[in-house]
C-alpha cells in the first residue's frame, strides 16, 4: 500500500469541511471541496446579500449598501456582472469547465455511473507500489512504479487526457527489491522527489527529482528491519518532510527526520504491533499535530502513535482490525471534521474495517464491510460525484478493485467491483484526465501492468 501524503503540517490534514450535496435538474451537483491530505479547490458562494434595486441590500461580510439598476453587489463594490454558466453568482466567478452554475454558486457536474474499463500499460517485472505526482512540471499527473522483481522504479508521464507514455526506469540496485514508494519534496526545489522502500533489505532509497520527469541516482539509508512501507509528513514541526518507515520483523516504525536539503538523519523507531505493513499519517486528536496510524499484519490491530511535534510519538494504543490488517487510510468519513480510519483485512477476512474517529486520538469499535476475495489496498476519495468520501480496495485473488460508495454518515454501501489486471496490489488516486475528479491507478503484480480506471465523474 502506497499512499500520495503531501509534506504539510498538520492543519492540511484537517483542511475538509461540511459539505453540502443538492438536487438541481434532475442531474448530481455537489460544492467544491476539500480532502484530507488533498489540496483542492474550495466551494465560494458569493458574499452579497440580496441586493436590490435601487434599495439596501446585505452585503454577506456584514457591510451595507445598495445598488441601483441590474448592478450587484462584489464586496464593497457594484458591478454589472451577470449570473450565468460562464460568469457565475453575483461576483462572477468563473466556474471550471466540468462544473455548472446553480443557485449563484459553482457546483460540480456528476452523472453517477461505474468506472470506465481498465486500459493497461507496461510497467517492469511484479509492480507493487504506486504513486502519483507531477514529475516533470507540466502540470499532468505522472506515475512512479516500484517494480519488484526488476529492481527498478518505473516513471510514466502523464500526458493529462488520461494516457500515459511509455515507462521509464530507475535502478535501485542489483540486490534490491523496490517495494513501498511516497513522494514530496524532499530538498524543497519545488521538485518532487521519491521515497522507496526496499523489501529485500532493511534500507530505504531516495531518489531526487531533476523537474524533468527524470531522477539523480538512489541514496541509501538505513530503516529498522525487514521493510513495510513509508509515508511522508512533517513530524517536527520544521516545515521539512520526514519519513515514516515500518519495520515487519522488528515492530518498528522508523521516523527518519528531513533536513530540507534531500537528506535524512538518522532513524529513530518507535514500537507498533506485529508485523507492521502499513502506515499513514494525520491529526487524530485535533492539536495540530501530525500522528501516525499503522496496520499490524500478525496483531490484527491497528495501531495510533500519537505525535508531540517534535518528531516524537508517544507509546502505541491498540484497536482491533479484521484478520491480518495489511492496508490503512484516512479520511473524514462522517462529516464532524473529525479523522476516521479505514483498514483493509488480507487473509480470510475479505473485508475492509471502518473506525470512526472521537476527535480525541481514540477510536469506536470496527465495523467491517465486505469487499472481494484478499484485499490488498485501500485509498479514500470521491469516485462517485456527490463529496462524501468512498473507498477503493484492490482484491488480489478476485482480481477486482471494489469501490464502496459513502453515505456521509460513517457508513458505506455494499461494493461494487470493476476488473483489474491479475494480483492487483496497490491503489493510488488521482485526477488524470483534467476534469478534476479522482481516478484509481492499479499496479498488477503477476501481470506486471497498472491498469488505470477513469472516473465516473466527467
Amino acid at each position: 500500500m502506497v499512499k500520495l501524503n503531501r509534506p504539510n503540517r498538520a492543519t492540511s490534514w484537517r483542511l475538509s469541511a461540511l459539505l453540502t450535496v443538492m438536487a438541481f435538474g434532475g442531474a448530481c451537483v455537489q460544492l467544491l471541496g476539500l480532502e484530507p491530505g488533498e489540496l483542492r479547490g474550495s466551494a465560494t458562494s458569493s458574499g452579497a446579500g440580496g441586493a436590490g434595486q435601487g434599495g439596501t441590500g446585505g452585503v454577506g461580510g456584514g457591510g451595507t449598501g445598495g445598488c441601483s439598476g441590474n448592478l450587484t453587489i462584489c464586496g464593497n463594490e457594484c458591478t454589472d456582472m451577470k449570473v450565468d454558466a460562464a460568469h457565475c453568482g453575483s461576483c462572477g466567478k468563473t466556474c471550471l469547465k466540468n462544473q455548472i452554475c446553480a443557485v449563484g454558486m459553482c457546483v460540480f457536474k456528476c452523472v453517477d455511473g461505474p468506472f470506465a474499463a481498465k486500459v493497461d500499460y507496461a510497467t517492469g517485472l511484479a509492480p507493487t507500489g504506486v504513486a502519483a505526482g507531477d514529475f516533470n512540471s507540466d502540470q499532468k499527473l505522472d506515475l512512479a512504479i516500484a517494480n519488484y522483481s526488476s529492481r527498478t522504479v518505473s516513471i510514466m508521464l502523464g500526458k493529462g487526457n488520461g494516457t500515459f507514455a511509455a515507462k521509464v526506469d530507475f535502478p535501485t540496485g542489483d540486490s534490491s527489491k523496490p517495494y513501498g514508494i511516497a513522494v514530496g519534496d524532499f530538498n524543497s526545489d519545488q521538485k518532487l522527489d521519491l521515497a522507496v522502500r526496499d523489501k529485500n533489505t532493511a534500507r530505504l532509497y531516495v531518489l531526487l527529482g531533476k523537474g524533468n520527469g527524470t531522477f539523480a541516482d538512489k541514496v541509501n539509508y538505513t530503516a529498522g528491519g525487514a521493510p513495510g512501507d513509508v509515508a511522508v509528513g512533517d513530524f517536527n514541526g520544521d516545515l521539512k518532510p520526514d519519513l515514516a518507515v515500518t519495520n515487519v520483523n522488528t515492530n518498528t516504525v522508523s521516523i527518519l527526520r528531513g533536513k530540507g536539503d534531500g537528506t535524512f538523519a538518522d532513524k529513530v523507531n518507535f514500537s507498533t504491533g506485529k508485523s507492521p505493513h502499513d502506515v499513514s499519517v494525520g491529526d487524530f486528536n485535533g492539536d495540530q499535530k501530525l500522528d501516525l496510524t499503522v496496520a499490524n499484519y500478525d496483531s490484527n490491530t491497528v495501531s495510533i502513535l500519537v505525535g508531540d511535534g517534535t518528531g516524537t510519538f508517544m507509546a502505541k494504543v491498540d484497536y482491533p482490525a479484521g484478520n491480518t490488517p495489511v492496508s490503512v487510510a484516512v479520511g473524514d468519513f462522517n462529516g464532524d471534521l473529525k479523522l476516521d480510519l479505514t483498514v483493509a483485512n488480507h487473509v480470510d477476512s475479505n473485508t475492509v474495517s471502518v473506525l470512526v474517529g472521537n476527535g480525541d486520538g481514540t477510536f469506536k469499535k470496527k465495523v467491517d464491510y465486505p469487499t472481494g476475495r484478499s484485499p490488498r489496498s485501500v485509498v479514500v476519495g470521491h469516485f462517485n460525484g456527490d463529496l462524501k468520501p468512498d473507498l477503493a480496495v484492490t482484491n488480489q485473488s478476485s482480481h477486482t478493485v471494489s469501490v464502496l460508495a459513502g453515505k456521509g454518515d460513517g457508513t458505506f454501501a455494499a461494493k461494487v467491483d470493476y476488473p483489474t489486471g491479475n494480483y492487483p496490489r496497490s491503489v493510488a488516486k488521482g485526477d488524470f484526465n483534467g476534469d478534476d475528479n479522482p481516478d484509481l491507478a492499479v499496479t498488477n503484480e503477476d501481470g506486471s501492468t497498472v491498469s488505470i480506471l477513469l472516473s465516473p465523474c466527467n
